[in-house]
């Protein structure tokens, strides 16, 4: 299937149906050293953007699910303030920082938090759905 990826976070990004947890500067370990970026989490995907100006293209996309949030070691990782998301069935590993200690403690809360509350969003959705065709179902009953 082919997606196209602006269009897509596009749309994901200005989905009304899930709330901003978190975002502000965020820095991303690559290859070739540490890289400061935008980061935005919504719903359970943390978008990492080039800059908060520049969100026209997201250069990461990190799907928050089945993983472990960690505290890093400042001297290991060579950054303060220093975390990892690793996914547990792949054993892919991102490795951030935010930029303050306050920062470093709600990127992890609501990091730690958000797939829990994506499937209750989800859940109260389905139900709705539920009750709203079981209403219509008995709306069709009644005029027979």
């Amino acid at each position: 299937m082919l997606v196209n990826g602006r269009s897509l976070v596009t749309d994901l990004i200005s989905d009304v149906n899930y709330q901003q947890r978190c975002s502000g500067i965020i820095y991303y370990l690559r290859e070739d050293g540490w890289k400061d970026c935008y980061g935005l989490l919504k719903a359970n995907i943390l978008f990492l953007f080039e800059s908060k100006n520049n969100m026209d293209s997201c250069p990461y996309l990190i799907i928050i699910e089945d993983c472990i949030i960690d505290l890093l070691d400042d001297n290991q990782t060579g950054k303060q303030f220093s975390f990892s998301i690793k996914h547990k069935t792949t054993g892919r590993e991102f490795i951030l920082a935010a930029d303050t200690l306050c920062n470093l403690q709600r990127w992890v809360s609501d990091l730690t938090v958000c797939p829990l509350d994506y499937i209750n969003t989800i859940k109260q959705s389905f139900d709705e759905q539920y009750l709203q065709r079981e209403s219509s179902k008995g709306k069709i009953d009644e005029e027979k």
